[in-house]
This record gives structure tokens, sequence and C-alpha cells, in this order.
């Protein structure tokens, strides 16, 4: 699942994802990610940190209390260390800034996959 407020981003992304063979969701927001993370199981989730309605972390909560080993890979476009060590305190994968690295993040998607499975 692909989380965040800018369509651009969430569309690009899904198009790079969709393209490698991977079956992506999208969710605009914090609160459409969370009611679908409580109707349906996902792998991985691409997470933009600040979101409207409930916010990044909020979300990252949730998921990882639904389901401990789904892969949360936080993004951000803001510089907030504090969020961001949150984040991985929280047990997100990885945190990336924005503008995201696509190889980077392909390479944590696939890295994670394995990781999570062993």
């Amino acid at each position: 699942m692909i989380v965040d407020d800018e369509e651009g981003i969430r569309e690009n992304l899904f198009n790079i994802l969709k393209e490698r063979g991977y079956l992506v969701c999208l969710a605009k927001d914090g609160e459409e990610a969370l009611m679908k993370i409580r109707n349906s199981s996902y792998h991985c989730i691409i997470l933009d940190i600040k979101l409207p309605k409930i916010d990044g972390i909020t979300v990252l909560k949730e998921a990882k209390r639904i389901d401990p080993k789904v892969i949360v890979i936080v993004i951000t476009g803001y510089d907030l260390p504090y969020l961001l060590k949150e984040a991985k305190n929280l047990s997100a994968y990885a945190c990336l800034r924005k503008p995201i690295d696509i190889a980077q993040l392909l390479s944590l998607i696939e890295e994670a996959s394995g990781y999570a499975y062993q």
C-alpha cells in the first residue's frame, strides 16, 4: 500500500511498483489507510509521515498493532528528526526523505520482503 496525500507521488509510485509486478493499493490520507489496513492484510506499506486527518505515526502504530510483521517504509518531505526517530522506535523498516530515490526504495522493498519471510 502507498499512503501519501500528494496524488503525483501516489500515482508515480503506483506505476513504478505495478510495472515491476507488485499488487499495489493506494490511500490518500491516514483515515483511508487505517480503514484499508483494518479490512485487508498488507505485506508492505509505504507511508508518508505527514498526512491529513490521521498522521502517519498513528497509522504506523495501528498497522504494527494489527500485524507486527508488516513492513513499513516511512517517507517524508520534512526534516523532522523527532518524527523519524519515533517512526524507527515504532519498528518502521526504513525512513526515506522526499524526493524519493526510486532505486533505494525498490532495494528496500526487495530486501524487506526477503526479511519478512525468513
